[in-house]
C-alpha cells in the first residue's frame, strides 16, 4: 500500500493535566495553555439544510476531515464514540463544513469531533494522565464492527493489564496529520475522565436525511467504506494500489448526477483492491436496477466468448457454442475489458466474470450481437432481454457442469464424488461406495454446502494427515494499519484410521473460490494433485456491513469485503493469484459444443494411467 492516507507517528511518552485544575477551568471556562477546553452539547433545532457549492477547496477539506474522523471512530476508546451515529455525525458535518470559511474549517472540524471524542488535542500536553494503575479504556479489535467471528470490543481494565494484551495497541496515542497539524489521538483514556464527551444520535444543526442521492450522503457512506478497507482489511502487502488516492476519487464521484455512470466511477475503485468477495449494493432507483436478462449465457472458451446455456422457451438463433464477437458494435474484447473496469473482481479473472454475469440487464431494450457460427459464418441478430421475474431454466452444461448425486459411477470402478453435496451424514455411505472402487474423483469445482462434508471426504483419502496454517486475522492497535499484529489460525484435518489408499485426483475450477480454495489447501498438504483450472483467488471470512442500516436496494448501502489474510500452502499469495492444479485442463470449445465433461474425461485418463502402473 502507498501509504500515503495519514501521517503517523508513534510514542510512548504522555503528559496531562491535573484533575482537580481541569475541572475548574470547565466551571470558570478560563483556560490554561496545557488544559483542554470542556465541549458543548450538540444542538437540538436543525435548520433546513442549505444549497452546497462543492467546489474544489470544500472537497480537499471534506477529505482531510474524513480521514481523520474515522480514526477518530475506530480508535477513540470511549462509550460516547463506540455508542454514536457515526454516518449521520458524518454527514452533518459535511454539511457544516460546506458552510464555514476555509481557513477556519480545521477548527470546526476538531470542534465537532471533540463533542464525542474530546481528548483529541493538537498539544500533547494536553492527553490525560496514564499510570499502569489507571483504569482504562482501549480498543481490541480485528474488524471495523463486531460480527461472527470477528471482534471489536472496548476493554476497560488497569493499563498495566491492557497493555500486556497481545492484540491491544502497543503505544499509548497515535500522531495524525490534520490541517497541516499533528493531531494526537489517545489509544489508551481513562475510565475517570475530566471532560466528557457526547454521544450523537441525530442531527441537532442541520436537517438530514439519508438519502444516498445526496451528495454528503455519498460522500459519508463511501468514506466509511475507504476507511474500512484502509484501517483493517488485510492485503495491502499483496496489492499495489494508492488507496490514499482511491477516498479523492470516490469523494469526486459522488457529485456526478449521472446515476449509472457514478456507480461505475464508485465501483471501479473498489475493483483495484482485486478482491473477489467484494460486495456493494448502493441504493439504486428503480429505472437503474437489474430487471431483465439475456436469455442466453456465454463465458471466455479458450480465450472466446463461448455461449454454453440458453433459455430454450426463448429462442434467439444464437446456439450453444456460438462464438459472440460483437455486443451493439462493440468488438467483444473491448466491450469486456470496459466492463471490467467496474467489476468489482480481480484481474486474474474480471474479464470472463463480465463475460458469465453479461445475462443480467436493467433495460429491455433490444441487444445487437455479431455471432460466428461453428462452420464461421457470421450473423447479426438482435436480442430482446426478458422479464427476470419470469425467467425459465436455462438448458446445455454450464461451463462448471453440476450433479444433483453425491457419488456416481464415470467408468470402470472409478468413482467420482460430488463433494460440493456432501453432508456429514453422508460419509458412513461414501466409505461403502469406495470399498468397491478402484480409483477417485473428487469434483470440488462449486462451492461446498457443508463444511464436514469435504473434511470428512479428505480424511479417507489424503495420503497424510493435512495442515492448514494460511489464514490469519489482524489485530488494528492504530490507524492505517500502523500497529497491525497477525494471529495465525491453524487447522489440520487427520486421516482416517480406514483411510484408503486408492489412485485419487481432485477438480479445480475457476469458480472455486473461498471455502473452495480453503479445501484444496488440505488436499495440496495431503498428498492428492489437482486437475483442473486456476481458482478464483480469495478466501478468507468475509465482513459485512450496512452503512446508513442499509440492506436492500431502496434503503442504506451493503458492503462486503473479506476482511482475513489467507494465502496459498507455501505462503505465497493468494489473493489474484488462486491455486493451481498440478495438471492444467481448462474447458475447451470442442467440449462445450459437444456437451461433455473434458476435465473429468481428462480426470479418468489420469486415473488409468495410475493404476495401469
Amino acid at each position: 500500500m502507498k501509504r500515503t492516507v495519514l501521517s503517523l507517528i508513534f510514542s510512548s511518552m504522555l503528559f496531562g493535566c491535573g484533575g482537580s485544575e481541569t475541572q475548574n477551568a470547565q466551571e470558570n471556562d478560563v483556560q490554561e495553555p496545557d488544559k483542554l477546553k470542556a465541549v458543548s452539547p450538540f444542538p437540538s433545532s436543525p435548520q433546513a439544510k442549505p444549497t452546497i457549492d462543492f467546489n474544489q477547496q470544500l472537497m480537499s477539506d471534506i477529505e482531510d476531515f474524513v480521514k481523520v474522523a474515522y480514526s477518530v471512530k475506530y480508535f477513540y476508546p470511549s462509550t460516547e464514540s463506540q455508542d454514536s451515529n457515526w454516518p449521520l455525525f458524518i454527514a452533518e458535518s459535511l454539511v457544516d463544513l460546506s458552510q464555514t470559511e476555509p481557513a477556519q474549517r480545521t477548527e470546526l472540524g476538531i470542534e465537532r469531533l471533540r463533542q464525542i471524542a474530546p481528548y483529541i488535542a493538537f498539544n500533547r500536553a494536553q492527553l490525560p494522565e496514564i499510570n499502569d494503575q489507571t483504569t482504562v479504556y482501549t480498543w481490541k479489535q480485528n474488524a471495523p464492527i463486531n460480527q461472527s467471528v470477528f471482534t471489536r470490543t472496548l476493554l476497560t481494565d488497569d493499563f498495566s493489564s491492557l497493555k500486556n494484551d497481545e492484540y491491544t495497541a502497543s503505544e499509548r496515542f497515535a500522531e495524525l496529520n490534520y490541517g497541516a497539524q499533528t493531531l494526537y489521538l489517545p489509544l489508551y483514556l481513562p475510565t475517570d475522565k475530566q471532560i466528557q464527551g457526547y454521544t450523537y444520535q441525530e442531527p441537532g444543526k442541520w436537517q438530514i436525511d439519508d438519502n444516498f442521492e445526496q451528495p454528503e450522503i455519498c460522500m459519508t457512506t463511501v468514506s466509511e467504506m475507504w476507511a474500512s478497507i484502509a484501517h483493517f482489511w488485510p492485503y495491502f502487502q499483496q496489492i499495489d494500489v494508492d488507496w490514499a488516492q482511491s477516498l479523492t476519487l470516490l469523494l469526486t464521484a459522488c457529485t456526478d448526477d449521472d446515476v449509472p455512470r457514478k456507480q461505475n466511477s464508485l465501483f471501479a475503485e473498489f475493483s483495484k483492491l482485486n478482491d473477489n468477495h467484494i460486495s456493494i449494493v448502493f441504493p439504486t432507483p428503480e429505472e437503474y436496477r437489474f430487471k431483465s436478462y439475456i436469455p442466453f449465457t456465454y463465458e471466455l472458451v479458450e480465450g472466446k466468448a463461448i455461449v454454453t446455456q440458453l433459455d430454450s422457451a426463448h429462442p434467439t438463433g444464437i446456439e450453444i457454442g456460438d462464438e459472440v464477437i460483437s455486443v451493439d458494435g462493440i468488438e467483444i474484447n473491448n466491450y469486456l475489458d470496459n466492463k471490467s473496469i467496474y467489476s468489482l473482481k480481480n484481474t486474474l479473472h474480471r474479464k470472463n466474470l463480465s463475460a458469465r454475469f453479461d445475462v443480467y440487464a436493467k433495460h429491455f431494450n433490444p441487444v445487437k450481437y455479431e455471432i460466428r457460427k461453428p462452420n464461421n459464418n457470421i450473423h447479426s441478430i438482435e436480442v430482446f432481454p426478458k422479464d427476470f421475474n419470469k425467467r425459465e431454466p436455462f438448458v446445455g452444461m454450464p461451463y462448471v457442469p453440476k450433479s444433483d448425486h453425491i457419488f456416481e459411477y464415470v467408468d470402470d470402478n472409478i468413482l467420482k464424488i460430488n463433494v460440493y453435496n456432501v453432508q456429514e451424514a453422508d460419509i458412513t455411505e461414501l466409505r461403502n461406495e469406495l470399498s468397491e472402487a478402484k480409483a477417485v474423483i473428487l469434483d470440488m469445482r462449486r462451492y461446498p454446502t457443508s463444511w464436514r462434508g469435504w473434511q470428512g471426504v479428505l480424511a479417507l483419502l489424503i495420503k497424510n494427515d493435512a495442515t492448514n496454517d494460511t489464514i490469519a486475522y489482524h489485530w488494528q492497535g492504530s490507524p492505517n494499519q500502523r500497529d497491525a499484529k497477525k494471529q495465525v489460525i491453524t487447522q489440520r484435518i487427520y486421516r482416517s484410521e480406514n483411510a484408503f489408499n486408492i489412485p485419487t485426483v481432485a477438480l479445480s475450477s475457476r469458480h472455486s473460490i473461498s471455502q473452495n480454495e480453503h479445501s484444496f489447501i488440505f488436499v495440496q498438504n495431503g498428498g492428492l494433485p489437482i486437475l483442473g483450472e486456476t481458482t478464483s483467488g480469495i478466501n478468507g471470512n468475509i465482513l459485512r456491513m450496512n452503512i446508513f442500516e442499509g440492506a436492500e436496494q431502496d434503503s442504506g448501502t451493503y458492503f462486503v469485503y473479506t476482511n482475513m489474510e489467507a494465502n496459498r500452502h507455501d505462503g505465497t499469495p493468494l489473493i489474484n493469484k488462486g491455486i493451481e492444479p498440478d495438471i492444467n485442463v481448462p474447458r475447451s470449445i470442442d467440449s462445450v459444443l459437444n456437451q461433455v465433461d473434458n476435465q473429468v474425461n481428462a480426470a479418468i485418463d489420469y486415473l488409468q494411467q495410475q493404476l495401469a502402473n
